[in-house]
């Protein structure tokens, strides 16, 4: 507006327009902009005010939910007072018309007072020119509406008690405040709180106000106000006694206050003027209450609505002790030693309460000792927790103690009472009940004796122990452990024995087991074995079991046994004393010792010792002694220490020679003291003490080593003694020489026992003499005796010698090659010094060296007892004093040796001749010494002849005199060996041999050397030269042929026949000269003659190539098998080498072996046929060759030797079949088919330990170093969010009431997942062809499988399969969650709905019933909205009205209801039902590719040769296994399901919809698979799904052939080209365009990988990878550009035409609204007509005769039915001017969307 009245406006691109304003209409009809300026005429407006009427603050009291309304404007308008929503109030009014003048006919006054107020009229502008008018309205008390209190104070004195006298509101201070804020205490008494009948315009109604009422009555019986006990929540109301309350003298704030004893059953009262006031009330020990959470009381009157208000109760003071436990605490617990009842981590707070139970919080700033006290148990120290408050209490911190240590001691079984109390201060008491708890500890229940009689074994009866807690709580039943229990005796006499023991065997054991659930065990197996008398305490304890003591006494027994003690005193006194260790001497006397009887318990009996009637007993003692088989611990230094072990092995070493005498006891006592041995040897000896009836005692005696007694000589290594005489034979013999010295005699001195001497007995200096005694001639066999005077002893031996060290030796020189003993005695001084020297040297180098007496040196000549211990280290060298024989004959000698010493010489020696010993020796003949000739063999001789004369020899001594005892043989031998000899042994008798058989067969032409051996005198001869006329004279290239002729060599033939083709031996022109050779055997003397002639012998020449010959002879070479000859060796060519006739060849010719047949070779020949290159098949030995498999390098070896070219594979060494790798990369080829890093397994598509790959195909497969798992992690969550993201963004767009563009969506998935699937085909796809593929599957199906997630995982194919295969249940799941979601959202808006409906009719109520109307039809509908419809029914949709549809039925009113239309029902929104088979059809599209993928890969194996058959799709997995078939059976199963009755069921629920398709619950439900199609073409979807599963189907069987996968795929994609553009499926051009463009991407990338796979190794151009792959990316990302554009248009397309729609169904609703407000006030109208009319007619019939006819009319309802027709008229008025609005507006709108 520019100015006033003058508007300006424009209008662009229209073509008719009209301005309407308060006088006229214009009308325009032009096509271009104009600009329109319309001066008015001035108008004039009225203004309507009603002064003198509050409009702000509040009203003074409270009403409803504890609220307090604000003031607003009175006069309004009709529309604000119906609708509190319109617009502001317009007082504003215009004068029109001709007569000037303005109507009103809207106003209202909104809750206005009671009284008369003036309505002031004025002009707006104010025109001075008229004045204002006034029109007078008065308000009358209206019905009552509801009750109010009165507002709550607001001041508080210093006490904080509210000041009553003050108002309610500043208006009316008549009316005092309700107060509000209390403390809490026991009684809080209430001020008065007063309570207001109230008309619906916020006015007391101090007169009449209700209808039952009489009208201007002060009181109303019937209107009666109550307070509601049970809205009271943390509280109890009670009224107060009157003396309480009344009483002058009663002061609130000193005396507590007092209810009455009988409180009413209901707090009410009737009001008077509008009025009732509560007093005398007061609440009990009320809980805090706050602003925002008051304690609330409620008020109610019959008829009105009631009011609640709010108290705020303030904390009061510390009245008592509150106990907040731990969540979920128990308040039984198990007796322990420390039973926990509260710890830091859940804690006892012990809080300050007030009356009312509420914490006091910061009210109360005391720190108050809190203390708890049990006195049933003990209570552990400083139950706050360690060093906090004192040992029995806890200080408050603000309000409240924590106790976090709480403990009871060993309690017992029963309830405790814990009492928490603090000074001034009501305790709280918590109980807690204790129960059994584990068993701790034993107790003694029972013990059946507790006394024994002293036996060896005693077994003790029966003992009960029971378990017990720690609370000494008998455990019974209860008991939870198993373990053993234990018995131990701890405490018993001292006594002259060791103490008592309880057996511990398998038979007597003192372990029980404590079973579970049992509470005692017994001990019945316990034994006690040779008590003393005396008290015994057993103690039972076991592992985590607090032990107890059970006791029993123990008295004397009866005589049992014999005891010898250590030490004793007989009843005379004299003491005897047990000696057990002695020196062996020849007699060795035993000290004398005591003899006891004891009983079982090894008490002594002494006097009870008696018969039954009293008498003493004497008992028979029998001594006994016998040799143990053990050695003394003093001397076990050497097991050869004594000459007994070289005895006969039949002697009982536990023998021992001893004599003593009887003895009988007395007084039970007894001794021993005549017991003597024999000639004891060093050891321990077991003497036995016997009795008859009582057991025997034996105790050791040990005896060791005594003095010098006996000469042994028999301590060399040689030496033994003979059982037959005990004489020392040495058994080293010796041979006849000149001079022959006997090697080592050593003699040691011993003892009585034959052990060696002690060492101070052995360091006495004894003279030791040699004498040979006798001697016997072996040959003659005649005996000799000899004296000092005859005897063949040299001059040189000594034969006398000093002992010392108890030893002395006589031994042969010494050398450095063969040293002797160091105890050998050197004989002159170098020698002497020799021998220190090496003594001086050891000892430097063994330190701590002890005697050498009783040492061994187990090393020396491999004997144990080698010189009985003695060290013969050092050893030395230089000569010794020995016994030497000068020129011995054969036979045998014998040497005594003695020793005596003259007492006065040996004073201390215990012996003065010491026993003799005597040694053996045996000499033999000498040793031969020459071999010589008797006959000489010939200088030359012809082969494998006799050789005449016969050649002889003899053996001589080294006096040249044969050796006539030597009768053995005699051998030659021939060097260098010939190929045979005869007749080379011949005997030797009497020293003399002939060789009359000899003769020699070998190589011709060699020299020889005969050499004659004696082997068993080795004696040798060599005769040089022998000549054998040699082959290469007779025969070039021949050997000897073992028959004395020569023959071709092995690879020489005589097969050269000239002119043939079959030849096998290499010649240019050979004769073959061979003749009869037996003609020259019979003139061998003239051989050169014949030689030179005839060529006896023939020509042998070598074998051809591919031949080969083994044995010699003139036949001819054998050929090699097929596919071999002889040019290679070990894969490589043959070279020149030299045979056996020396001959020079090259490689190919001469060979002689069959294994010089070699597999031809490709290396040799360099040609590409196949045939050619080959290789040894196993075995071996069969010659087979092969030929090379494809993808190998044969070298003409065996399999093993096969070199794998690069990118090919096979299982093992030994295996010949070659596999080509799907990813040439991993594959490096090589003998053993090495995998590259990170690979292994079959085809090395397999990733190692620690490696992954993105992918798990064999093509792509490129394992790589895992790094950290959360990486994986990340990976595999950003997958599922981009999963939801996709699946939740389609789902959207599905759901929507436009969602024709979600077929778009469907293309792009489809288009992307036949990307996915053309990954299987492996045409040689380029790295980042392979990421855009990857990209395409994660972003059209759940695929999780990435490097990443991979290096995660760790998953095969199966895991996979398992998580692909659970997709359907998972997806189940959602969709049922999704439902249960839409369900509830749908059920809380129908529920909402019906409670604002149900809100609004209640409201209606209330204005009906202020306006005085008729509410039986509303309450009738309040009454029908009492009861809740079924929410769940109503989310059924059109499926619970699909049975109705054009149907009709009456009502109980008897009115016609239609059932909706077809129409309707298509309308209606989808329910939570179709919402969720719309999800789980986008999830089945999303994820069914991958999971039939792998569904369909566990068809296809693949089998190797030595390994078994493995899964295509992992090679490391066997498809040999039940878990394999089993996969197999569940695969066919589920892909049964998936791909025929799941889709089949989609596709009949489809099917069976067709005609419904227009139906917005089927489109949200089943759109996602028609939307977009033709409406004939909605099954298209399912071709699609086809077209998928052969793509998928075809690439993942035919993975070996991929040109034939791809062309078969390239062939479906066209197919389905050209069936898309014929057929033209899709109704949207958009959509038909995008699937075009779709498979013509999908047809190029087929082509072009068709193009890259059948070029081959002529494809290497990297550059065209590169704009294949830019071609293919950017086709994609066109496809993906053209999705978005199609998306954003249809989407926008989408929500035009739906607001569009939403305008029409608003428009319609508004139309259908009106016309039905319309037609039920008209029945309205009618129907009140009607009733008041028959009323009045009834009336004047009935009253006509009795004259209340006056009355009756007087007092009809007229004024009230004239009312309803004048609202009637208004409502109509007000409806046709909204009608007009809405169609300018409806107008508007119309040609709005026009112009979009």
């Amino acid at each position: 507006e520019q100015a006033h009245g003058i508007y300006r406006e424009s209008f662009r691109n229209v073509t008719l327009w009209q301005v309407v304003n308060q006088t006229h209409v214009e009308e325009f009809n032009i096509s271009y902009q104009y600009n329109i300026t319309t001066i008015t005429h001035k108008c004039r407006y009225i203004s309507i005010t009603l002064p003198d009427v509050a409009t702000d603050g509040f009203y003074p009291h409270i009403t409803g939910y504890n609220a307090i309304q604000s003031r607003g404007a009175v006069l309004v308008t009709l529309q604000k007072a119906l609708n509190k929503t319109a617009s502001t109030f317009h007082d504003i009014h215009e004068m029109e018309g001709f007569l000037n003048d303005a109507v009103i006919n809207n106003l209202a006054l909104f809750k206005p007072p009671h009284g008369t107020f003036d309505v002031l009229l004025t002009t707006d502008p104010l025109d001075p020119m008229l004045s204002s008018a006034t029109i007078q309205v008065t308000v009358h008390p209206g019905r009552a509406h509801h009750l109010g209190i009165s507002a709550p104070c607001r001041n508080f004195n210093i006490e904080n008690i509210c000041e009553t006298s003050i108002g309610a509101s500043p208006e009316s201070d008549d009316d005092p405040c309700t107060c509000i804020v209390y403390n809490v205490s026991e009684v809080v008494a209430l001020s008065p709180i007063r309570a207001y009948i109230l008309d619906s315009g916020e006015n007391i109604l101090r007169g009449t106000h209700d209808p039952p009422c009489k009208v201007g009555g002060s009181s109303c019986p019937k209107q009666k106000i109550t307070m509601n006990k049970e809205s009271i929540i943390g509280s109890e109301i009670c009224l107060l006694h009157l003396q309480d309350s009344s009483s002058p003298s009663y002061d609130a704030s000193k005396e507590s206050p007092k209810c009455l004893l009988d409180q009413p059953d209901e707090v009410s009262g009737i009001p008077y003027n509008g009025l009732y006031s509560f007093t005398d009330l007061a609440l009990l020990a009320p809980r805090q209450a706050t602003t925002l959470y008051p304690l609330l009381m409620a008020f109610t009157s019959p008829g009105i609505i009631g009011v609640s208000f709010g108290i705020e109760i303030l904390p009061g003071l510390a009245v008592k002790l509150g106990l907040a436990l731990p969540p979920r605490f128990s308040l039984v617990f198990q007796s322990m030693y420390t039973t926990v009842l509260s710890s830091s981590a859940s804690p006892f707070f012990v809080q300050i309460l007030d009356a009312g139970g509420s914490a006091v919080g910061i009210t109360d700033s005391h720190s108050r000792p809190v203390r708890i006290i049990c006195n049933s148990a003990k209570v552990g120290a400083y139950p706050g927790g360690p060093g906090i408050g004192e040992k029995d209490l806890v200080y408050t911190q603000r309000d409240f103690a924590y106790f976090a240590s709480i403990r009871l001691l060993s309690p017992q079984k029963g309830a405790h009472d814990l009492q928490f109390s603090s000074p001034f201060l009501h305790s709280v008491t918590l109980t807690v009940r204790i129960i059994e708890g584990h068993a701790v500890r034993l107790k003694v229940l029972s013990m059946s004796q507790a006394m024994y009689t002293s036996q060896p074994l005693i077994m003790i009866k029966p003992i009960i122990v029971g378990v017990y807690d720690a609370g000494s709580n008998y455990v019974g039943s209860s008991n939870l452990l198993t373990k053993p229990v234990y018995a131990n005796i701890t405490d018993s006499p001292i006594g002259a024995t060791k103490a008592s023991k309880i057996f511990h065997n398998t038979d007597f054991g003192n372990i029980e087991t404590l079973q579970s659930g049992e509470g005692t065990v017994t001990f019945d197996r316990i034994h006690v074995r040779s008590p003393l008398i005396g008290l015994y305490n057993i103690t039972f304890g076991g592992d985590g079991l607090l032990s107890d003591i059970a006791s029993f006494l123990i008295e004397i027994g009866s005589p049992y046994k014999l005891s010898v003690p250590d030490m004793h005193t007989m009843f005379n006194n004299k003491m005897y004393e047990l000696r057990t260790d002695y020196l062996s001497e020849r007699i060795l006397r035993i000290d004398a010792f005591a003899v006891v009887v004891m009983d079982g318990g090894n008490n002594l009996i002494g006097q009870l010792d008696v018969d039954q009637l009293g008498t003493g007993l004497r008992r028979d003692l029998i001594t006994s002694v016998r040799g143990s088989l053990e050695k003394s611990t003093e001397h076990e230094d050497s097991q050869c220490s004594t000459a007994g072990e070289k005895q006969s092995m039949t002697e009982d070493k536990s023998f021992i020679q001893f004599s003593v005498s009887t003895r009988r006891t007395a007084l039970g006592e007894s001794i021993i003291d005549d017991l003597q041995l024999m000639r004891p040897k060093s050891g321990i000896y077991i003497v036995t003490i016997s009795s008859p009836s009582l057991v025997a005692h034996s105790f050791h005696i040990t005896v060791a080593p005594g003095p010098m007694s006996i000469l042994d000589v028999c301590g060399c290594p040689t030496c033994s003694y003979r059982a037959l005489d005990g004489l020392c034979v040495d058994s080293q013999v010796y041979r006849a020489d000149t001079l022959v010295s006997l090697k080592h005699i050593l003699v040691v001195i011993r003892d009585a026992g034959g052990a060696l001497v002690q060492m101070q007995e052995a360091q006495q200096t004894r003279n030791v003499t040699v004498e040979l005694i006798y001697g016997k001639n072996l040959a003659t066999g005649v005996e000799v005796t000899y004296t000092a005077n005859a005897t063949i002893l040299s001059n040189r031996s000594q034969t006398q010698m000093l002992a010392i060290d108890g030893s002395v030796a006589w031994c042969r020189d010494g050398s450095n090659g063969d040293p002797i003993p160091q105890f050998c005695r050197p004989s002159d001084v170098n020698s002497e010094e020799a021998r220190n020297n090496a003594l001086e040297a050891y000892s430097k180098g063994v330190k701590g060296a002890g005697s050498r007496l009783g040492a061994q040196e187990n090393s020396y000549d491999h004997e144990e007892c080698a010189f009985y211990g003695i060290e013969p280290v050092p050893k030395w060298s230089g000569r010794a004093y020995g016994l030497y024989l000068e020129n011995p004959y054969v036979g045998l000698y014998r040497f005594r040796f003695s020793s005596y010493c003259p007492m006065h010489v040996c004073k201390d020696a215990s012996y003065q001749e010491l026993y003799t010993a005597e040694l053996e020796i045996t000499v033999i003949p000498g040793v031969p010494k020459h071999l010589v000739f008797l006959d000489k063999p010939p200088l030359s001789f012809e082969n494998d002849f006799v050789i005449t004369p016969s050649i002889r020899l003899r053996v001589l001594d080294i006096a040249n005199n044969i050796c006539n005892d030597l009768n053995t043989f005699a051998t030659v031998s021939v060097f260098p060996k010939a190929r045979n000899l005869d007749g080379q042994i011949a005997p030797l008798t009497n020293g003399i041999t002939a060789f009359t058989k000899l003769r020699i067969l070998g190589d011709r032409g060699g020299s020889y050397s005969l050499q004659f051996d004696v082997i068993t005198v080795g004696l040798s001869m060599t005769h040089f030269p022998f000549i054998l006329l040699g082959c290469e004279d007779v025969k070039p290239n021949s050997q000897n042929d073992r028959k004395g002729q020569c023959e071709c060599m092995p690879g020489y033939t005589e097969d050269i026949r000239r002119g043939s083709t079959a030849y096998t031996g290499y010649t240019d022109a050979a004769k073959s000269l061979s003749t009869n050779t037996y003609l020259y055997k019979q003139v061998v003397p003239m051989s050169d003659v014949y030689l030179r002639v005839l060529h006896p012998y023939g020509v042998c020449v070598p074998c051809a190539n591919g031949h080969y010959k083994q044995s010699p002879g003139p036949q001819g070479c054998t050929a090699c098998p097929n596919y071999m000859d002889t040019s290679q060796r070990n894969g490589h060519p043959n070279e020149m080498w030299t045979t056996f006739s020396g001959e020079r060849l090259p490689g190919f010719l001469g060979n002689y072996e069959m294994n010089s047949c070699h597999c031809i070779s490709q290396q040799l020949h360099g040609s590409d046929d196949r045939s050619l290159s080959t290789y040894r098949s196993h075995p071996e030995a069969s010659y087979t060759c092969r030929s090379c498999p494809i993808g190998a390098l044969c070298n003409g070896l065996s399999p093993e030797h096969i070199v794998v070219k690069s990118g090919f594979w096979r299982t093992s060494g030994n295996i010949t079949i070659i596999y080509k790798c799907p990813n040439p990369n991993t594959c490096l080829g090589g003998v053993h088919s090495v995998c590259a890093t990170g690979h292994e397994g079959n085809l090395c598509a397999v990733c190692s330990h620690g490696y992954a790959s993105s992918s798990m195909d064999g093509h792509n497969l490129n394992c790589k170093d895992c790094s950290s798992a959360g990486i994986g992690v990340l990976v595999l969550t950003t997958l599922f969010v981009v999963h939801g993201a996709v699946v939740m963004a389609v789902f959207r767009i599905a759901i929507r009431r436009h969602n024709i563009t979600v077929g778009l969506c469907r293309i792009v998935l489809s288009h992307f997942q036949m990307m996915a699937i053309l990954q299987n085909v492996d045409l040689d796809w380029s790295a980042a062809q392979h990421f855009l593929f990857q990209v395409a599957d994660k972003l059209s199906a759940p695929s999780i499988h990435s490097f990443q997630v991979a290096c995660l995982l760790q998953w095969n194919h199966y895991h996979y399969l398992a998580y692909y295969v659970s997709l359907p249940g998972i997806i189940l799941l959602l969709s049922v969650l999704c439902y249960m979601c839409f369900l509830a959202h749908d059920v809380w808006r129908r529920k909402l709905e019906f409670n604002n409906e149900k809100a609004e009719v209640q409201e209606k109520i209330t204005s009906e019933r202020r306006k005085g109307n008729d509410i039986s039809i509303l309450q009738q509908s309040l009454h029908d909205l009492k009861s809740a419809p079924n929410f769940l029914a109503l989310g059924r949709g059109t499926d619970a009205l699909l049975s109705r549809i054009d149907e009709k039925w009456e009502d109980k009113a008897g009115n016609v209801i239609f059932g909706p239309t077809e129409d309707q029902i298509s309308e209606m929104p989808a329910t939570a039902y179709d919402i969720a088979i719309c999800f789980s059809l986008i999830m089945f599209h999303f994820s069914w590719i991958i999971i039939i993928k792998h569904l369909v890969q566990l068809i296809r194996t693949r089998t190797f040769v030595d390994t078994g058959a493995y899964l295509l799709a992992d090679l490391s997995l066997s498809v040999e296994t039940r878990l394999h078939r089993a996969l197999l059976l569940g695969a066919v199963f589920f892909s049964g399901i998936y791909l025929c009755i799941f889709p089949g069921l989609i596709f009949w629920t489809l099917r069976t919809n067709n005609d419904r398709l227009h139906w917005q619950s089927v489109k949200n439900r089943l759109g996602f698979l028609f939307q977009g199609f033709h409406h004939e073409f909605y099954w298209w979807d399912f071709v699609a799904m086809g077209r998928k599963l052969s793509l998928l189907v075809i690439a993942v069987t035919l993975p070996d052939h991929p040109l034939m996968a791809a062309h078969a795929s390239l062939c479906i994609i066209q197919v389905a080209a050209i069936v898309h553009l014929t057929r033209e499926p899709y109704s949207s051009d958009r959509q038909q365009a995008l699937e075009t463009f779709s498979l013509f991407i999908l047809a190029f990338m087929f082509h072009a990988g068709i193009l890259k796979k059948a070029s081959g190794s002529n494809y290497e151009s990297p550059h065209i990878d590169v704009l294949v792959f830019l071609l293919q990316l950017c086709l994609n990302a066109g496809l993906a550009w053209r999705f978005s554009s199609y998306l954003t248009k249809d989407m926008l397309k989408e929500s035009i035409t739906a607001k569009i729609s939403a305008a029409k169904e608003k428009f319609s609703s508004e139309t259908s609204s009106r016309e039905g407000l319309a037609h039920r006030e008209i029945l309205d109208i009618h129907s009140q007509t009607k009733l008041q009319s028959s009323g009045m007619d009834g009336n004047l019939k009935c009253a006509v005769h009795d004259g209340r006819i006056c009355s009756t009319i007087v007092d009809a309802d007229v004024p009230d039915l004239w009312m309803n027709h004048m609202r009637l008229s208004v409502n109509l008025e007000m409806l046709q001017t909204t009608w007009r609005d809405v169609k300018k507006g409806h107008t508007t709108r119309g040609h709005h969307a026009e112009s979009l």
